[in-house]
């Protein structure tokens, strides 16, 4: 029987990217779910369960991943707590983000991706 893991949260502008980073994850046993900007995460987010990890992209439109870092502190839901690993082309970005775990830069290297996944999403029992 295949192990399960838990729940991981995209949230990226690029809908190539996004759809990829979902396959990916998905094929790997994650439940994922995929915002295309901070603002829809924020509108999202409180009818889930617990994500294990939040995928934040830094720029994106409508509500960028620094405002989505604020606003996620007055959310009513477990995601408040997840921790965050910011991914951008821009190197440092993690500076303007003191409340992220992480940091992971564009173009990503997907093994690097699946490694800080699995960390922070063990496998749970079947």
């Amino acid at each position: 029987m295949e192990k399960s893991h838990g729940t991981v949260v995209v949230i990226e502008d690029d809908e190539a990217i996004r759809e990829s980073m979902f396959d990916l994850l998905t094929m790997e046993g994650y439940t994922v779910l995929g915002f295309a900007n901070g603002q829809e995460a924020i509108n999202g987010l409180d009818k889930f369960s617990h994500p294990c990890l939040i995928l934040l992209d830094w720029m994106m439109p409508i509500m960028d991943g620094a405002e989505f870092l604020v606003a996620r502190q007055n959310l009513n839901s477990p995601a408040r707590s997840a921790p965050v690993i910011v991914v951008s082309a821009v190197a440092g970005k993690i500076a303007d983000a003191p409340t992220a775990t992480g940091f992971l830069r564009k173009p990503l290297d997907l093994e690097v991706l699946l490694d800080i996944v699995a960390k922070h999403c063990p496998a749970l029992p079947a």
